[in-house]
């Protein structure tokens, strides 16, 4: 008589068949799963909708704090009106109209340009790159931009305007591009005409201004 433990198969898996005399273990093991290629196209898909849905999130942020604004506008314009009434309760407080502010985003007129080309001039003849000019403009004027992609739009549309016209103004100047690199514009002063702007520009932080 043969002392040995048979092994019965059973589909992709194996069953322990055991003896009185032995017994053998045997750990199952599932068959392997074969990895998945993500298509270019999914991937694309994927990307796209991440970015919507970013930019979705940052509209219902913007939406969130503009109602919040509208509340509080609303609550002063009625308290104007309240005293126009305890006034002289004939005047329409409606007359004078809707004004436009004249201060807009930036805080008076020639504010963009007048910081823009501050600080490009501060940044010395090594010059400062669009994308950080961005920021510094973004953040100073307190411009809703909370993603990159809205900080590319600002600087392609807003920024690119205001540089134009300092380069032909002739206060600044793109510094040349190393060949063959994808590198960032570097806004630099212009040479011949930085040494007076950056004395006005030092007198101006010294009286507080900047």
């Amino acid at each position: 008589m043969h002392n040995f433990c048979a092994i019965q198969s059973a589909g992709a898996h194996y069953v322990e068949v055991s003896s009185p005399l032995c017994a053998v273990i045997l750990t199952e093991s599932a068959p392997q799963t074969a990895r998945q290629h993500t298509s270019p196209a999914i991937k694309w898909l994927l990307n796209e909708r991440a970015m919507l849905a970013g930019e979705i999130h940052t509209r219902e942020r913007s939406i969130a704090r503009y109602q919040a604004e509208l509340v509080d506008l609303r609550d002063k314009v009625a308290a104007l009106d309240r005293t126009l009434a305890l006034t002289d309760a004939r005047v329409n407080p409606a007359a004078g109209g809707v004004v436009r502010a004249t201060t807009g985003r930036y805080k008076g007129r020639g504010s963009l340009i007048a910081f823009v080309r501050d600080a490009v001039l501060a940044s010395g003849r090594q010059g400062i790159d669009t994308t950080s000019l961005a920021r510094l403009v973004i953040s100073e004027f307190e411009i809703p931009a909370e993603t990159g992609v809205d900080v590319q739009r600002y600087k392609q549309n807003s920024l690119k305007s205001a540089l134009r016209k300092l380069s032909r103004q002739g206060d600044i100047e793109l510094a040349p591009r190393a060949p063959g690199g994808r590198t960032p514009g570097v806004w630099r002063p212009k040479r011949g005409s930085s040494l007076a702007d950056l004395a006005r520009l030092a007198s101006r932080k010294d009286a507080g201004d900047v």
